[in-house]
Formats: C-alpha cells, sequence, structure tokens
C-alpha cells in the first residue's frame, strides 16, 4: 500500500469514529476541572503569559501561574535584561559563598574523617532541592571516599510507603529507624530548617546515639529553623534566598568531599 493510500485509510477510519459517544465520555471530566482551577483562572490560561509564582493546578495548561505556559516570542522584545539579571545572581552567589561558615564546615570534616575511621555510615535526609544534594552526595561519598553513605530520599517505595502508612513527617524516622545504628551520622538538608519530617529524622537520630548536623540557611530570616537549635553541628548558610542556600548545600558537601580525599590522598 502506498503512503498516500495508508493515509487515507487512516483518515476514513478516523472519520468513521463515534465522535459523539467520546464527547459524551469527556464531559463528564469538565465539572472536576472548573473545580480544581482557581475561579479567577482565565479560560484559556496558557495563551496568556504570567509573571506570578508558579501554580499548583492539577491540570497545568488551565493553570493562571506557571511561567513556562507563557507562549514562545521569538524576536520581540520581553523588556528582560537577561545578562543583568546573571550578573546579579553570580554576584548575589559569590557574596554567599564568601560567606561560608568555615569553622563550622571544618567541624563536619572531622565527623566525617571519625566515621570513616570507625567504618560509621553517613545518613542522608532532605526534601525538595535538598533532597537533590543528598542523592548526588551520597553517590559521590560513598564511590569516591569508600565511606557508607545512604540517601533517604531515593527509596521511593520505602519512602512513600511510610508516608502512605503512617505520615510523611516520619518518612526518615521510619527509614533510620531501619539502617541508623549509634555511631553513625544524619546530616539533615533544610532551606529553612522547618521541615518536620527532617526535624523528626535528626531528633530521632540524636535520641538514638547518633551525630546529627543541620545544613541549612536564613530562608526569609528563619535562621535555620527548629533543626539549628537541634542538631549536635549547624552550618549555617547566610542567605535569605532558597536558590543561593541549594546552590550552597551542594558546595559545602563538596568541600568536604574534597578535603577527606586531599586529607587521605584518594
Amino acid at each position: 500500500m502506498s503512503g498516500q493510500a495508508a493515509i487515507a485509510k487512516d483518515l476514513e477510519c478516523l472519520s468513521e469514529l463515534p465522535w459523539n459517544e467520546i464527547d459524551i465520555r469527556i464531559r463528564p471530566i469538565e465539572p472536576i476541572i472548573s473545580c480544581i482551577a482557581t475561579s479567577d483562572a482565565p479560560k484559556n490560561a496558557a495563551s496568556e503569559p504570567t509573571n506570578d509564582a508558579t501554580g499548583s493546578c492539577m491540570f497545568p495548561l488551565l493553570s493562571s501561574t506557571r511561567k513556562y505556559d507563557a507562549p514562545t516570542r521569538a524576536g520581540e522584545n520581553m523588556g528582560f535584561d537577561f545578562t543583568d539579571f546573571a550578573e546579579s545572581y553570580a554576584k548575589s552567589l559569590s557574596e554567599t559563598l564568601a560567606n561560608l561558615p568555615i569553622s563550622s564546615m571544618e567541624k563536619l570534616w572531622k565527623i566525617v574523617e571519625r566515621a570513616r575511621e570507625q567504618g560509621s555510615t553517613v545518613h542522608f535526609i532532605g526534601n525538595g532541592g535538598s533532597a537533590g544534594t543528598p542523592s548526588h552526595s551520597a553517590g559521590d561519598w560513598s564511590k569516591e571516599l569508600s565511606l557508607k553513605t545512604i540517601s533517604h530520599v531515593d527509596n521511593s517505595p520505602s519512602l512513600t510507603a511510610w508516608a502512605n502508612d503512617t505520615d510523611f513527617e516520619n518518612v526518615f524516622v521510619g527509614q533510620l529507624s531501619t539502617f541508623a545504628s549509634p555511631g553513625d551520622v544524619v546530616v539533615g538538608f533544610s532551606g529553612s530548617g522547618n521541615s518536620a519530617n527532617v526535624i523528626n529524622g535528626i531528633q530521632y537520630s540524636k535520641q538514638n546515639g547518633c551525630s546529627t548536623v543541620a545544613i541549612t540557611g536564613n530562608y526569609r530570616g528563619t535562621k535555620g529553623g527548629k533543626l539549628a537549635e537541634i542538631a549536635d553541628l549547624t552550618i549555617l548558610v547566610q542567605s535569605e534566598s532558597m536558590e543561593r542556600i541549594e546552590d550552597m548545600q551542594l558546595v559545602i558537601n563538596h568541600i568536604i568531599k574534597e578535603a577527606v580525599k586531599s586529607n587521605n590522598g584518594l
């Protein structure tokens, strides 16, 4: 069958589909969409760009706040100076980097060196962007330092089972109750320092003989939140920007890892 004949046959099949029945089956979801979408959302939100914060509508194309719904406007002057923005971000990042708490980081380095000597395990916990660093660093530290390192954000079946069967605030306590032992090191990452599941994980670890570390920031003036108050050691990034705090979390972990390698000739 030629290409044109095949296309013609496909079109013929499409024309024979029971479109009325399909339409009837689709219509019942319309009330659901109207309930979930915000009342002031435009009928076709995807056609209008927005500078609002990212929304959480379950139907992305109906969201009035998702920035990436904005149409592409190639060649049009958008009134945005990317170079100025990028230079401003880099300057802010450089200032945050210059103010890293080196003395607190040195204490973490010594804790990691001791854990490596004693054969202890390092456990990482965190949420969102602060879950990305644990995942990244567990791979680095276990491979490059020959240090037993577990990221408790990576076991999806376990994490979701604890969340579903108990509460999301227990997802790290549940896993630590299985894997953590006295003498281990538990590092909690949180931009605000007020993530309940991270706080619970650190509290549980302290109560069960682990050394606890908080790598957090001054997000919206929280000064590390409750996490900074309860951890044995706090590394506080002096920034109110979640992005800079998360940038620094990975930088801190890389510095610690490279310091261990340099000190041990790895």
